[in-house]
């Protein structure tokens, strides 16, 4: 499947890299009815909701929980907030493994599942 799915993430973490159109994350092309995404969690424990959604598919959500982190936090260091257009203007060129996989008959798929797995998370379609 190469559906395209929306990734929402809320509570006490933040999907990484959603606003950064380049890297595809947020809408994402799912490559052979897989997706990914990577969730920053806040300072602050607690549930972490995720969702994905795509046009004329049923969606799904899973709750993760955080623990609190027991160490000493590294600084993020001083520079200026991430605004979302630092990428505007890129252009990415498709590579050789890009328009193999772009050639390749499409399927059609019914649903996207979303499943929690300790230490990964997996979205799939199916």
């Amino acid at each position: 499947s190469t559906a395209e799915i929306t990734i929402d993430v809320s509570g006490e973490g933040t999907l990484i890299g959603d606003k950064i159109r380049r890297i595809g994350i947020n809408p994402q092309r799912v490559e052979a009815g897989v997706g990914f995404a990577f969730v920053r969690t806040s300072k602050k424990a607690g549930k972490i909701r995720i969702s994905v959604s795509s046009e004329g598919l049923q969606g799904s959500n899973v709750v993760v929980k955080s623990k609190p982190f027991d160490g000493d936090l590294l600084p993020d260091g001083n520079h200026q907030p991430f605004g979302g257009n630092e990428e505007d203007g890129v252009v990415v060129k498709p590579t050789r493994w890009d328009k193999y996989l772009l050639e390749k008959p499409h399927v059609d798929i019914q649903s996207v599942t979303a499943t929690f797995i300790p230490n990964r998370k997996t979205v799939s379609t199916g």
